[in-house]
């Protein structure tokens, strides 16, 4: 399980809230985003994805060695773009996810956040 839908309902407005964990594993993460923007073709309720995404939208997201490759960048911004999303923004931290010490040095990353329609 990858995600959990849940429908609430404030004063008699609707909105779904889905709390999403985005897999380390890039092909997966890729048929996550496929699946909820398929599944949210019919839904014209308002929706808040919440959680730890393991993607980010842009390479100032990341701190570290090693750059973010393109198509995990672009594939993450066509989900966000074609569901209609913005991102909140949060307080606290700019990275949300840090690594172990290599060579002392650390790597840091926006990996969970709230995006809502």
């Amino acid at each position: 399980m990858n995600r959990i839908r849940i429908r609430l309902n404030f004063d008699n407005m609707f909105c779904h809230g889905v709390f999403v964990y985005g897999n380390s594993i890039f092909q997966k993460r890729k048929k996550l985003w496929q699946e909820l923007t398929v599944s949210n073709r019919s839904r014209e309720e308002p929706q808040a994805y919440l959680g730890d995404f393991n993607d980010i939208l842009s390479q100032d997201e990341k701190q570290g060695i090693h750059p973010q490759p393109r198509i995990y960048l672009d594939t993450f911004r066509r989900f966000v773009d074609d569901n209609g999303l913005m991102d909140v923004d949060l307080k606290g931290s700019k990275y949300t996810w840090f690594s172990n010490p290599r060579n002392n040095f650390i790597t840091r990353e926006r990996l969970d956040r709230v995006l809502v329609n």
